[in-house]
C-alpha cells in the first residue's frame, strides 16, 4: 500500500509544478504541426513582399503538404510563369520563413469561389467570403475558455481574417 502512495504523490506533484507557458505552446506546436500552419498565415499575410507585387496579384499560398507548399495561380500561363521562376521563389520564401522546411512548391488554379471576377487580379487583393454568425458564435465559444480577452480577441481576428480569404486544407500526415 505504502508503494502505491509514494506513486501517487511522485505522480501528483508531476502535474501540479507549473511550466513556463512558452514551453508549453512550443510543445504544442511542434506535436500538431501547427508552426507550418502559422508559418502560412504569415505567408498569405506578406504575399506581396515576399514575392512581388506582379505575382502576387497572380497567386496566393494555398496549404503545406508535408514540405511542399501548394500556390493557387489564376490561370495555367502563370503556373508555367511561376515554374520559370520557382528557384528564385522557394529561396525567397525560405528566407522569410527562416527555415529549409519547405522543400518544394506546387501549383493549382484557383478554386472557382476563390477566383476574382477580374481574371486580370489588378487590385492585388482575394476577395472576401462572408462567415456565418454561426460560425462565428461557435469559434468564439471554442476560444472562450482562453483567460486574456486580448488574447482571445487577437485570435478570433486571425481566424475571422484567414477564413474570409478562404479555406485552407490541413495536412493529416
Amino acid at each position: 500500500m505504502k508503494g502505491n502512495q509514494s506513486r501517487s504523490r511522485t505522480m501528483l506533484k508531476k502535474h501540479q509544478e507549473p511550466s513556463p507557458l512558452g514551453q508549453g505552446l512550443a510543445e504544442v506546436f511542434d506535436r500538431r504541426s501547427w508552426r507550418v500552419q502559422w508559418g502560412l498565415v504569415g505567408l498569405v499575410r506578406d504575399w506581396s513582399s515576399i514575392v512581388g507585387e506582379t505575382v502576387a496579384v497572380r497567386s496566393m499560398p494555398a496549404f503545406f503538404r508535408r514540405d511542399v507548399l501548394w500556390i493557387y495561380v489564376v490561370s495555367p500561363i502563370w503556373m508555367q510563369q511561376l515554374q520559370l521562376q520557382k528557384q528564385d521563389l522557394l529561396d525567397r520564401i525560405r528566407r522569410y520563413l527562416d527555415r529549409d522546411e519547405v522543400a518544394d512548391l506546387r501549383w493549382l488554379l484557383f478554386p472557382p469561389e476563390l477566383l476574382p471576377e477580374d481574371e486580370n487580379r489588378e487590385s492585388g487583393t482575394m476577395p472576401e467570403r462572408s462567415v456565418a454568425p454561426e460560425e462565428e458564435e461557435s469559434f468564439r465559444a471554442m476560444v472562450s475558455g482562453i483567460v486574456d480577452p486580448e488574447s482571445q480577441e487577437a485570435l478570433f481576428r486571425l481566424w475571422l481574417a484567414f477564413r474570409k480569404k478562404g479555406s485552407v486544407e490541413r495536412d493529416e500526415g
